[in-house]
This record gives structure tokens, C-alpha cells and sequence, in this order.
């Protein structure tokens, strides 16, 4: 895992760059293509990780500015959120889910680490990208309160610059879900 430096005002977020092999049999153009939207997409994975850590933290302000800077604009206007209980949410009530959750860890450590980014489908017009990923989350005082899931989103491009997240997935990985 690389230890990514984050923004000053953010706490700390990893990212495993491992991808070894992932490419092998593909040709040099479709191997540099898949690349470029697989870094793109690490990296808006890691904008919004590193978002979530600065609002559950509250080390940024509870204000309708921040949610959209940091989290709805991003978001396509038909979002929706399966967490890894099963249970889904669209973009509106999770906004709603994330207003009230703001500062939950503002007086213990929280820790959000990203591994295992692969690209796993692109789509016929470079515009939807389907991506997993493990979310790796330590909270608390010591670093035994840890849990993991493997999540899959959904992006579709607006533009050169901006992916939409569309859908996100989620399921505890064994044995790293809540005790």
C-alpha cells in the first residue's frame, strides 16, 4: 500500500497500487486507455474517500456548500447506494443520512484505506466505467475496530474532467463487517 499524502485539512487515505499483471495480452493502445480510466477513476474513489473522512471528522463545516463541493455534484441524478446490509438508498436520502452523520468521529480517529482498485468493464463509448474496490475503515481509539467491504460503482463520464457515480454496491468482506 502507498500512503497517499492528503490535503491539509484531511487525515489519512491509502491506496493500493498493485496492478501487476492486469493488463497482460492487452495491446499497447488498449493497455494505455485502460490505464488512464483506471487512474482516473482511482482517483475520484480517493476525492470522495478522502470527503468522507473530512465530514465524519467534521473537520469540514455541516453546510449545504459542502455536501454539494464534496459529495452531490459528483453524484448522478439517478444515484443509489446499496450498503452492505442490502438496504438501498438514493442520493436524496442519503444526503439526508450523511447531514446527520456529520462529526460522528470527531472526537476518536477515523481511517478510511482504499486497495484493490480494478477496472472491470468499460463501456463500447469510453463513458460508463464498472470499477471495484475495497473500503478499509479503522475507527476508535485503538486500531482494533476495523471494518472492510468490497464495493463496486458505476461511473458515467460528463466530460473530459468529471465522472458521475451512478451506483455503488457494497458487501462486508468476511469476517470485517461490524461486531
Amino acid at each position: 500500500d502507498i500512503r497517499l499524502q492528503p490535503p491539509p485539512s484531511s487525515i489519512t487515505l491509502a491506496i493500493d497500487r498493485t496492478l501487476e499483471g492486469y493488463y497482460r495480452g492487452m495491446s499497447d493502445t488498449n493497455n494505455a486507455t485502460k490505464a488512464s480510466t483506471l487512474e482516473r477513476c482511482k482517483n475520484e474513489i480517493i476525492r470522495l474517500h478522502v470527503f468522507f473522512e473530512e465530514w465524519f471528522t467534521g473537520k469540514i463545516s455541516n453546510t449545504d456548500d459542502e455536501l454539494e463541493r464534496g459529495f452531490s455534484r459528483f453524484m448522478h441524478a439517478n444515484f443509489h447506494f446499496i450498503n452492505p446490509g442490502g438496504a438501498t438508498d438514493s442520493l436524496s436520502s442519503l444526503m439526508e443520512k450523511l447531514r446527520h452523520a456529520h462529526g460522528a468521529y470527531s472526537s476518536t480517529k477515523f481511517i478510511i484505506e482504499i486497495k484493490n482498485v480494478e477496472c472491470l468493464f468499460v463501456g463500447s463509448e469510453d463513458d460508463n466505467y464498472l470499477v471495484k474496490y475495497e473500503e478499509w475503515q479503522t475507527f476508535g481509539d485503538d486500531d482494533s475496530n476495523v471494518t472492510a467491504r468490497v464495493s463496486t460503482v458505476l461511473f458515467q463520464a460528463d466530460g473530459e474532467e468529471q465522472l458521475k457515480w451512478v451506483n455503488v454496491h457494497e458487501t462486508w468482506l468476511p469476517d470485517l463487517g461490524p461486531k
